[in-house]
Protein backbone atom coordinates (compact mmCIF):
# COMPACT_ATOMS: atom_id res chain seq x y z
CA UNK A 1 0.00 0.00 0.00
CA UNK A 2 1.10 3.46 -0.66
CA UNK A 3 1.03 6.17 1.72
CA UNK A 4 -0.57 9.70 0.88
CA UNK A 5 3.25 11.11 0.71
CA UNK A 6 4.15 8.38 -1.89
CA UNK A 7 1.05 9.03 -3.91
CA UNK A 8 2.02 12.68 -3.53
CA UNK A 9 5.41 12.56 -4.78
CA UNK A 10 4.12 10.29 -7.62
CA UNK A 11 1.69 12.88 -8.77
CA UNK A 12 4.92 15.55 -8.90
CA UNK A 13 6.95 13.58 -10.69
CA UNK A 14 4.37 12.39 -13.26
CA UNK A 15 3.41 16.31 -13.68
CA UNK A 16 7.06 17.39 -14.07
CA UNK A 17 7.70 15.50 -17.01
CA UNK A 18 4.46 15.57 -18.53
CA UNK A 19 5.04 19.68 -18.46
CA UNK A 20 8.79 19.08 -19.98
CA UNK A 21 7.08 17.07 -22.84
CA UNK A 22 4.99 19.95 -23.50
CA UNK A 23 7.56 22.85 -23.45
CA UNK A 24 9.18 20.29 -26.07
CA UNK A 25 6.77 19.93 -28.60
CA UNK A 26 4.76 22.96 -28.00
CA UNK A 27 6.78 25.34 -30.31
CA UNK A 28 6.73 22.65 -33.76
CA UNK A 29 3.33 21.41 -32.55
CA UNK A 30 1.69 24.69 -31.87
CA UNK A 31 3.13 25.88 -34.95
CA UNK A 32 1.77 22.47 -37.03
CA UNK A 33 -1.84 23.36 -35.48
CA UNK A 34 -1.77 26.43 -36.43
CA UNK A 35 -0.77 25.75 -40.15
CA UNK A 36 -3.89 23.30 -39.81
CA UNK A 37 -6.13 25.41 -38.33
CA UNK A 38 -5.85 27.83 -41.34
CA UNK A 39 -6.35 25.64 -44.21
CA UNK A 40 -8.99 23.36 -42.74
CA UNK A 41 -10.76 26.56 -42.03
CA UNK A 42 -9.54 28.29 -45.68
CA UNK A 43 -11.30 25.16 -47.25
CA UNK A 44 -14.38 25.49 -45.40
CA UNK A 45 -14.99 28.76 -46.38
CA UNK A 46 -14.20 28.07 -49.92
CA UNK A 47 -16.93 25.13 -49.59
CA UNK A 48 -19.40 27.42 -48.42
CA UNK A 49 -18.85 30.03 -51.01
CA UNK A 50 -19.11 27.51 -53.84
CA UNK A 51 -22.47 25.67 -52.12
CA UNK A 52 -24.21 29.60 -51.85
CA UNK A 53 -25.11 29.91 -55.12
CA UNK A 54 -26.44 26.15 -55.66
CA UNK A 55 -29.07 27.03 -52.17
CA UNK A 56 -30.14 30.20 -53.93
CA UNK A 57 -30.95 28.23 -57.33
CA UNK A 58 -32.47 25.67 -54.73
CA UNK A 59 -34.35 28.82 -52.86
CA UNK A 60 -35.55 30.23 -56.54
CA UNK A 61 -36.74 27.14 -58.22
CA UNK A 62 -38.83 25.99 -55.48
CA UNK A 63 -40.69 29.58 -55.62
CA UNK A 64 -38.97 31.02 -52.83
CA UNK A 65 -37.62 34.74 -53.93
CA UNK A 66 -36.87 35.97 -50.03
CA UNK A 67 -32.58 36.68 -49.21
CA UNK A 68 -30.23 33.73 -48.24
CA UNK A 69 -28.93 36.39 -45.95
CA UNK A 70 -30.39 38.99 -43.81
CA UNK A 71 -29.00 42.00 -42.19
CA UNK A 72 -31.80 43.01 -39.66
CA UNK A 73 -29.89 41.28 -37.10
CA UNK A 74 -28.07 43.66 -34.55
CA UNK A 75 -25.58 42.98 -32.42
CA UNK A 76 -24.14 45.79 -29.07
CA UNK A 77 -20.47 46.38 -29.95
CA UNK A 78 -17.84 47.85 -27.37
CA UNK A 79 -18.69 51.14 -26.37
CA UNK A 80 -22.41 50.81 -26.91
CA UNK A 81 -22.20 50.90 -30.79
CA UNK A 82 -23.97 48.57 -32.96
CA UNK A 83 -22.81 46.27 -35.54
CA UNK A 84 -25.00 44.81 -38.28
CA UNK A 85 -24.70 40.75 -38.84
CA UNK A 86 -25.65 38.71 -41.65
CA UNK A 87 -27.76 35.76 -40.49
CA UNK A 88 -29.22 32.92 -42.43
CA UNK A 89 -32.96 32.10 -41.87
CA UNK A 90 -33.92 29.53 -39.86
CA UNK A 91 -36.22 26.41 -41.15
CA UNK A 92 -39.66 28.22 -41.52
CA UNK A 93 -38.41 31.63 -40.60
CA UNK A 94 -40.42 34.26 -42.35
CA UNK A 95 -38.45 36.86 -44.76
Amino acid sequence: MSTNAETIENRDNLAAKTGALLKIRSAGYHFVKRIFDIIFALVGCVGVIILIPFVKLAYLLTGDRNPIFLKDHMRIGRGGQTIPLLQIPHHGTKC
